[in-house]
């Protein structure tokens, strides 16, 4: 997946709602404006500035979002043992990078496309 769409991804988990139409990406009942064309995201303001591929503290919030089953998963997708994790598995999840983090809630959620 594309920079872009993982983040058009990530957005949907922390709840935009993606745009149709002349719709507007909507959160919490706060409206922002967007770009018509679907690459181009300059309008997107409102969540397009949450970065989710360089910041843990805008990709954490989504992943606990997603309830302890996905969690879970998450932790299964950056780690390669079988539930059974060592010191040095558990030093890997938590020092995963913010890239690492969305690719794996993405593939954990079956939100990631090839």
């Amino acid at each position: 997946m594309t920079d872009i769409e993982i983040i058009i991804a990530v957005a949907k988990l922390d709840g935009f709602a993606p745009p149709s139409g002349n719709e507007r990406w909507n959160y919490n009942n706060q409206f922002a404006p967007y770009s018509i064309s679907v690459d181009d995201l300059s309008g997107c303001k409102r969540w397009i500035d949450k970065p989710y591929l360089h910041s843990r503290d805008a990709i954490i919030p989504v992943i606990e979002k997603q309830g302890p089953e996905a969690i879970k998963a998450i932790v299964g997708w950056l780690t390669p043992s079988d539930m059974s994790y060592s010191l040095d598995e558990i030093g890997q999840v938590l020092l995963s990078t913010p890239r690492q983090l969305c690719i794996a809630l993405l593939k954990a959620t079956k939100n990631w496309k090839e």
